[in-house]
């Protein structure tokens, strides 16, 4: 979902997808397969087809603002991979790719740790933390990010963000921030124009 989504944002096209297969059924099948345009079928891995031609279009988007943004959080986190991060930090890394795949529960998070969900949950703890918090966190910063930068439809940072439903998304994000997601995409073009 991810990629389908960074594809189509950045050359400002709604690229078809050809085929997608899963190795299992996925939790919000239907969702996924409105937002593809196609059915999902079953296979043994995940799978996605894209015409070729769109493999040679190119990325319209360059933004050297939003890259001066992201380029120092970026240098400090690739800094750090030698270094043995706190839990809920790998924890956040391993969202940050499964949730536009819909796959960010914590059996999947502890298994791409190699631990037992258990194990996870344990180590979140003595951190202070827990699965619930982190994820919290992750959806809040993400779909900051989306709205702030992107010009994703809400019903797609709802999809990306793993919510079935955009209502659910909206009033999480109004809980975690005491806004609506129009509020802050509001704002954030307010400030924008004032450049």
């Amino acid at each position: 979902m991810f990629l389908v989504a960074l594809a189509r944002l950045a050359t400002r096209r709604r690229i078809p997808v050809l085929r997608l297969t899963a190795p299992a059924s996925l939790e919000h099948h239907d969702a996924y397969a409105e937002y593809l345009g196609v059915p999902i079928e079953h296979g043994p891995d995940f799978s996605l087809t894209l015409p070729a031609e769109e493999a040679s279009r190119p990325f319209l988007t360059n933004d050297d603002a939003l890259w001066a943004a992201f380029e120092p959080d970026l240098r400090r986190r690739l800094s750090r991979l030698g270094e043995s991060p706190l839990v809920a930090e790998r924890v956040r890394s391993v969202l940050m790719e499964a949730l536009p795949g819909g796959t960010a529960d914590a059996a999947h998070v502890a298994r791409a740790l190699a631990m037992s969900r258990r194990t996870m949950q344990r180590l979140l703890e003595q951190e202070g933390t827990s699965f619930a918090v982190v994820l919290r966190d992750v959806r809040a910063s993400l779909a900051r990010h989306y709205l702030e930068r992107t010009s994703l439809s809400m019903q797609e940072i709802a999809f990306l963000l793993g919510f079935a439903q955009p209502t659910s998304f909206f009033r999480a994000f109004r809980d975690w921030t005491g806004f609506t997601p129009a509020a802050i995409r509001a704002a954030s073009h307010r400030a924008h124009d004032r450049r």
